[in-house]
């Protein structure tokens, strides 16, 4: 009678491990029967004096394919609308492209014809912008881009006169910002280079090189926007509607429709002490007071055999610190210590406090409720509440229902969109779930928001 065994298999990028363990007749593993390993050289490739995957060059062409096709996507369905403004499309001449900027930025403030109006949606439609939003204190190239083409559109506005409505008003179109770059003798084209194309040594030597510069899917659909007031007043063809929608509606949605988000929830491992039920999110109550007391159980005075353990007075400060913080540094946590009667021992330090490690990590759940409230008194101080307070008043049900809600839809800044539950779809094969999706989380969530946290 054959050996019964279990095979086990590691497989990485640039190693394979094999092992085999021996099973009783009640198929628990028993002794190491067999092991191997193989290394190799890991699949990378020199590329201008760096080593990259060479997966990344099959990655950037697939994107590029994936862009290519929906683009393509986007100029038929364009393309097919032009009936709604009494066009046929076979017969729309063809042109070289040379007179739509002047178009484009006319379009904003005069009459165009409606053939030239089709071409110029088109044109719009291969370069959208960034639709994708960014975080103050993690600014990238692309928000820094977008930023600096915002103040330019400013200046450009402001140096002709048009007055600024607020902070955020551009005053012109991206078209008439392009126009003016194209009389200016720059390019019309925003990103002059690829950065990631670059060895990372020629990178900042030319500080005079022109900067790339990004615009946002705002800034486009604010033009969009603009030359359709414009031209509305002119052709009344813009005025109507078709299948019970207006004509608007329908190229807005061809131009700027977005693929729903894939939700992350398939992804989510099934929980180890209850297998029927996924996961919890790290933002759970639970994980972080877990978090909190493992920590705690971990400090020591001191290191080795005459480490000493802290008390239960110096626990209670420490874990009062951590809950009302997102990190703490040792240094803050001494000092409560001593202005609590309870300082450290003398010549000792905690034993996690170490070069490696400044900091321990406390309530981020709370901790971002908290940041959340600063925002809001900052931005919208109409909407602002004490979320921390209300998030602690609810029963611990509604807290865990809470917490689920916020980790499936990403940040509390997704309500801000009124259309947020269009944004996310649980299966790719599926979309229509959306709507079951609104309803289910929703309800998690409305004790949370009739509490009057959010609005």
């Amino acid at each position: 009678m054959a050996a019964k065994y279990r095979l086990g298999l590691d497989v990485g990028t640039a190693s394979v491990g094999a092992a085999a363990v021996s099973l009783d007749k009640e198929g628990q593993p028993g002794a190491l029967i067999w092991h191997h390993v193989r290394i190799f050289s890991e699949p990378l490739e020199n590329a201008q004096g760096t080593l990259v995957s060479k997966k990344a060059g099959r990655r950037k062409a697939r994107m590029q394919r994936r862009q290519i096709d929906r683009r393509a996507s986007r100029l038929r369905r364009i393309a097919n609308l032009a009936s709604l403004l009494g066009l046929k499309r076979e017969e729309v001449a063809p042109d070289d492209g040379s007179t739509l900027p002047y178009l484009r930025a006319q379009a904003a403030t005069g009459r165009v014809e409606l053939e030239e109006l089709l071409r110029i949606f088109l044109r719009l439609s291969k370069r959208r912008g960034y639709k994708g939003e960014f975080k103050a204190k993690k600014k990238g190239e692309v928000a820094e881009g977008s930023g600096e083409l915002s103040l330019a559109m400013r200046a450009l506005a402001t140096g002709r006169g048009i007055p600024l409505k607020d902070e955020n008003d551009t005053g012109i179109t991206l078209g008439q910002y392009l126009l003016h770059r194209m009389e200016s003798g720059l390019p019309t084209k925003l990103k002059v280079k690829e950065i990631s194309d670059e060895p990372k040594s020629k990178k900042g030597e030319d500080a005079n090189a022109p900067k790339n510069l990004y615009a946002l899917r705002k800034m486009v659909e604010h033009e969009f926007n603009t030359i359709w007031d414009t031209q509305a007043k002119h052709h009344d063809i813009l005025n109507g509607t078709h299948d019970g929608k207006p004509i608007r509606e329908h190229f807005h949605e061809a131009l700027f429709y977005q693929r729903p988000l894939k939700s992350a929830a398939d992804l989510v491992a099934q929980c180890g002490l209850e297998p029927t039920l996924p996961r919890a999110p790290r933002a759970q109550m639970a994980f972080q007071r877990f978090r909190i007391e493992k920590t705690l159980a971990d400090l020591r005075w001191g290191a080795g055999k005459r480490a000493e353990p802290i008390t239960p007075d110096q626990k209670r400060v420490i874990r009062n610190l951590l809950d009302q913080n997102d990190k703490v540094k040792f240094e803050d946590i001494y000092e409560a210590l001593e202005n609590a009667g309870c300082a450290k021992p003398q010549g000792k330090g905690l034993n996690l406090d170490r070069a490696s490690r400044e900091e321990l990590l406390g309530n981020s759940t709370l901790a971002a409720l908290r940041k959340l409230d600063r925002h809001s008194a900052k931005k919208h101080p109409e909407r602002a509440a004490n979320l921390e307070p209300a998030f602690r008043a609810l029963d611990e049900k509604t807290q865990i229902a809470t917490i689920n809600f916020l980790a499936e839809i990403g940040s509390p800044e997704q309500l801000d969109d009124p259309e947020w539950h269009t944004c996310f779809v649980k299966s790719v094969k599926d979309i229509k779930v959306k709507e079951g999706l609104r309803e289910r989380v929703w309800v998690n969530f409305m004790l949370f928001r009739a509490s009057g946290a959010l609005t």
